[in-house]
């Protein structure tokens, strides 16, 4: 028995020629679409039966299956894809898709045919369709667009808060965390960067305290996996605001530095391990901005110039 996964490549390789290379046991072969390199097929051998795909019927009460995949190989393979993915990265290679890759099993007789009760498996997230997206009151709308001139004293801080929301969009958590972060020191920093001075900074902010105890009670609605809820349930649902905080400066603190003599490192393609962090940050960060934002939005001259644009096309 064979399995192959297939990994997603985003990126301006024109391979010359372009042949299988076996390395370490394993087969790399490159799919390409117009002479560039849209994916990486890596087949492995799996002789072992027990490591085969198996499925349970009624696990539990409301399940109908369980699909035991026994990937066993794949913490190995994307190991060696990040290696491969920083080499071809010079020569134009943007990103190997390293989470969920398409997988096929091949059997190589009829014996294995007739024992495989899975063939292949893939898995995929998707976006909300856009007509299921909640239409936006559009006095918000004008309201921000007459409000925009007054709110160019906090664009800085609103952009920052935009673009980690690009990032969350994205998955990268990494990036997200200093976006968000640096909304908190814009805000409530005091212009302090140590670790000690700004975090007693952001103990010193009633309001900065308010936005994190409520990230801490009402965790973000993109907290909706199992996994996620779970890790925050053990993580900031049982921290008080001076911890939260404190967890929140100390990762930043490392997130900004890297060497390789420290065995504890952090990896940039590692997104998911910082994803509950990103997300709890976000909420902060949301509180904050709102907050800021309400105040030019809800301003009684920008209000009133709204209702008389409003009275203006309603005659």
């Amino acid at each position: 028995m064979k399995c192959r996964y297939r990994f997603t490549v985003e990126g301006r390789i024109r391979p010359s020629v372009n042949v299988p290379v076996s390395a370490r046991g394993w087969l790399f072969e490159f799919g390409t679409e117009k002479g560039l390199v849209t994916h990486i097929d890596v087949t492995v051998p799996v002789p072992h039966e027990e490591d085969w795909p198996s499925i349970q019927e009624n696990p539990a009460e409301g399940i109908k299956l369980h699909i035991n995949l026994r990937t066993s190989h794949l913490p190995w393979i994307r190991r060696e894809l990040r290696s491969l993915q920083g080499l071809l990265g010079i020569f134009g290679l943007h990103s190997i898709h390293l989470d969920n890759p398409d997988v096929k099993w091949i059997p190589e007789s009829e014996d294995e045919r007739r024992k495989l009760v899975l063939y292949s498996f893939s898995s995929k997230s998707e976006q909300l369709p856009d007509d299921q997206i909640p239409p936006l009151s559009f006095d918000l709308i004008a309201r921000a667009v007459l409000a925009s001139d007054a709110a160019s004293e906090i664009e800085v801080t609103l952009n920052f808060f935009r673009r980690g929301m690009l990032d969350v969009y994205s998955n990268s958590y990494i990036e997200a965390i200093y976006d968000f972060y640096f909304v908190l020191e814009s805000e409530f920093g005091d212009g302090k960067f140590k670790k000690a001075a700004i975090l007693n900074s952001f103990l010193e902010s009633p309001a900065l305290r308010s936005h994190i105890q409520r990230a801490i009670a009402v965790p973000s609605l993109m907290l909706q996996d199992k996994r996620t809820r779970k890790q925050f349930a053990n993580i900031y649902a049982k921290m008080t605001v001076e911890e939260a905080l404190d967890r929140i400066v100390e990762l930043r603190g490392y997130l900004h530095h890297h060497t390789t003599k420290r065995r504890d490192n952090w990896h940039p393609d590692d997104q998911r391990r910082y994803e509950v962090d990103a997300l709890f940050l976000q909420s902060v960060a949301y509180n904050a901005v709102f907050d800021l934002a309400e105040r030019y939005l809800w301003d009684t001259a920008v209000v009133s110039e709204y209702e008389a644009l409003a009275k203006k096309y309603r005659a």
